[in-house]
């Protein structure tokens, strides 16, 4: 994907062959960030930036559905005095669309996002366009079984997003950004009292630098829990800190280097 003046040009075939035509929030708020790049070189700090990004698109949309999702951050207090104070909170995240680990409108609306919007099937979907007013009231009720989670799991409304959304593995139970159809892609499954583990996403990440002379790449690494799967074991956890705080450790390609960094030299079997 490029910036909008630098898509390739449509050919005479089949329109989506090897494309997809439908948008994602990655895409929508790829193109966000590149509109503030646009007329200029991107830098490694802007590429990093546009890796590492915890946001939505100022206006969300629904992948692989044919509705709009933006209406579910507009609802009328009004109309819905029993969650007026649920539904401030869904239009103040709105404002940002944030998906960092402090901001505490986001619990609810993830919450929302996995109690409400994930359980949109087809058939729900065909209801939405034979009544658009059902898929508001359809918004209202998950804000209401959103507003019910967060009084039983937390006590109120406004809750730190890393109080809800943990990377956990053994021992190590850390808070981490992102989300769903983000850049930083977080996906979770129920764990603990209305939280959730991250199960999918992100998971290893290789950041390259080439050169002009053609030497070795530059690279930085990391793993979401660490390269061993034996429980106990030092590499069993030993990268989830730096991989939560969007942070790498040297790679390298040269095999000299990793003689130097090897821990143990050995051959097969021995």
């Amino acid at each position: 994907m490029t910036d909008k003046e630098e898509n390739p040009q449509q050919l005479d075939c089949q329109k989506n062959s090897g494309f997809a035509l439908w948008q994602t929030n990655r895409s929508l708020r790829f193109y966000e960030m590149m509109e503030k790049k646009k007329n200029r070189k991107l830098t490694w700090d802007d590429f990093l930036e546009i890796k590492y990004d915890a946001h939505y698109p100022q206006t969300v949309t629904a992948p692989f559905k044919s509705f709009d999702l933006e209406e579910a951050f507009h609802l009328d207090e009004k109309k819905y005095p029993d969650i007026a104070d649920a539904i401030d909170v869904m239009k103040a995240w709105s404002i940002n669309r944030s998906g960092d680990i402090a901001d505490t409108n986001a619990t609810l609306v993830y919450k929302w996002i996995y109690g409400t919007y994930f359980a949109i099937n087809d058939e729900i979907e065909k209801k939405f366009k034979a009544d658009p007013s059902y898929k508001i009231e359809y918004f209202a009720d998950g804000v209401r079984r959103a507003k019910k989670e967060m009084l039983t799991d937390f006590g109120k409304l406004n809750v730190p997003l890393g109080e809800f959304q943990r990377h956990q593995r053994g021992d190590v139970n850390l808070p981490t950004s992102g989300g769903p159809d983000m850049f930083a892609a977080k996906y979770g499954d129920p764990y603990g009292k209305g939280q959730r583990r991250m199960t999918s996403g992100e998971s290893y990440i290789l950041l390259s630098k080439f050169k002009k002379d053609g030497s070795l790449p530059d690279l930085r690494s990391i793993i979401c829990y660490g390269s061993s799967n034996t429980p106990g074991a030092k590499h069993f956890t030993d990268q989830m800190q730096l991989y939560v705080n969007n942070q790498t450790k040297e790679e390298s390609l040269s095999k000299e280097w990793a003689y130097k960094h090897a821990e143990r030299i050995y051959h097969p079997g021995e």
